[in-house]
């Protein structure tokens, strides 16, 4: 259809039928045909599906239009595109000014993502302007470069430069870039505090695995070399402590932290709050508000309880974070105040929860880790405690723990070996404690002079003769 709208009779000029689409449906039909056929061939009925899920993804949404592309007699129904992942709380925001308010849709971490679908484009009136926001030179910083978030950002405001791949340079785009940056900070502590709870997590279930396994060990060795036990354990009697009355709400922290629920199974959650002194808090008049998000992980019953039960959704692969809210009123000198904490745990949706591993045989209980300041030795065994502590300001321990988590522990494990043997065989060695720490020494040094996966991939021997020069 062609409206000649330059003329001053304006008039319509029409050669086309109305669709059988609509001869008893109102609506829109949009035809792609007669483009170049390198152009044709990209544009297909998934492809341009898949565009439109993202791009009109807040229009459907908000109007649940039915949408659907045919091609090559495919009918494909377009659904607004679902993300995944832990939800960045901040969903709008408005730029300083007057230049319009940003709405955002960002995702941390989402299962099952490959590593370039980690991008977050930004649209303005439904059509899309960057393909990811690190195309702009000021916001390519972490953590929108970092590969751990997603979704998308929408600017009405914008303008589009006639290419249609960026904003014109003008005070709008300031006024983005300007608000934009203040999301970051925000978004990079959020990040740093979910990997800090992800890595309590792991190294927890790294020092129970390990001493399970070191048990194994000791419980098979020959009998002179197991440590002979001196006198009986004398058990310590409770003693009884003076009940302390606990001042106001301080800090609230959620049990259990950072656990796996199976699909469709229940899980309770309990609120636990302090004072400064960390006395629990009883206060029967506290006031406790519950949520999880995303919302599809699954249902919060008794919400406004101290413990909460999570109905976990039936979908696996999904991390959510449960959020406790608490609202202590206190009345003080003819005033009320109000005191509000918020705590939060990760919790993973799986299809089947771990197995406990079997019980070891029976043998002494190994000492526990704590990682503490030592000067310059490596690690140090206090027996009345039955603690290994690992130096955790030696240069080693640092340089390990930056090349990751699978060195870092490698090197732990290297001094909890270390100071377990010194004080179970100190009897059938001179100075064992000298040695092993020269032991240490060599086997640092070695992890950061070689790259074994690297010497592994050389061929091994001598050339062959036809090769010799």
């Amino acid at each position: 259809m062609v409206w000649l709208r330059l003329d001053r009779e304006a008039s319509i000029l029409h050669n086309v039928e109305p669709p059988n689409e609509l001869s008893k449906n109102s609506g829109c039909v949009v035809i792609v045909d007669q483009l170049e056929k390198a152009r044709m061939n990209l544009v297909t009925g998934t492809s341009l599906s898949k565009y439109l899920a993202r791009a009109c993804r807040t229009t459907l949404m908000k109007t649940a239009v039915d949408l659907t592309v045919v091609y090559q007699q495919k009918r494909l129904k377009v659904k607004p595109m679902k993300y995944e992942g832990t939800r960045f709380p901040v969903e709008e925001c408005h730029t300083k000014g007057g230049f319009g308010s940003i709405e955002l849709e960002i995702y941390l971490f989402p299962p099952g993502v490959e590593s370039d679908e980690y991008k977050v484009p930004i649209f303005t009136r439904g059509a899309k302007v960057y393909d990811d926001i690190t195309q702009i030179e000021e916001l390519d910083v972490y953590p929108w470069n970092s590969k751990k978030v997603y979704g998308q950002i929408d600017y009405p405001y914008g303008n589009i430069t006639p290419s249609r791949n960026a904003f014109v340079n003008d005070g709008f785009l300031e006024a983005f870039i300007v608000t934009i940056r203040e999301i970051t900070e925000k978004l990079g502590k959020q990040i740093e505090d979910i990997e800090t709870r992800r890595r309590k997590w792991q190294r927890k279930r790294f020092y129970e695995t390990f001493e399970k396994t070191w048990q194994q060990i000791l419980s098979k060795l020959p009998e002179e070399w197991q440590r002979k036990k001196e006198g009986q354990v004398v058990q310590k009697q409770k003693e009884e402590k003076p009940k302390v009355e606990a001042g106001p709400m301080y800090r609230l922290e959620i049990s259990p932290q950072d656990t796996q629920v199976q699909c469709g199974s229940p899980q309770a959650f309990t609120a636990k709050a302090y004072d400064t002194n960390e006395n629990p808090v009883t206060d029967p008049n506290i006031i406790y508000s519950w949520k999880v998000e995303p919302t599809n992980a699954g249902l919060i019953v008794r919400d406004q309880y101290r413990t909460c039960v999570l109905q976990a959704g039936k979908k696996e692969g999904v991390i959510a974070t449960v959020t406790a809210t608490a609202f202590q009123y206190l009345g003080e000198s003819g005033k009320e105040i109000t005191i509000a904490k918020t705590a939060s745990t990760n919790v993973w949706i799986v299809g089947q929860l771990s197995k406990r591993p079997p019980s070891p045989p029976r043998g002494d209980k190994p000492p526990f880790l704590e990682e503490i300041p030592l000067g310059d030795i490596h690690s140090k065994y206090i027996p009345n405690m039955n603690v290994v502590q690992v130096n955790n300001e030696h240069r080693d321990f640092k340089a390990a723990a930056e090349r990751g988590t699978e060195a870092l522990y490698k090197y732990m494990n290297y001094c909890y070996c270390k100071e377990i043997a010194v004080d179970r065989w100190k009897d059938l060695v001179t100075d064992p404690h000298e040695l092993s720490e020269r032991i240490i020494d060599l086997l640092a040094i070695s992890e950061l002079a070689f790259d074994w996966r690297e010497l592994t991939k050389k061929p091994r021997g001598r050339p062959a003769k036809d090769q010799e020069t």
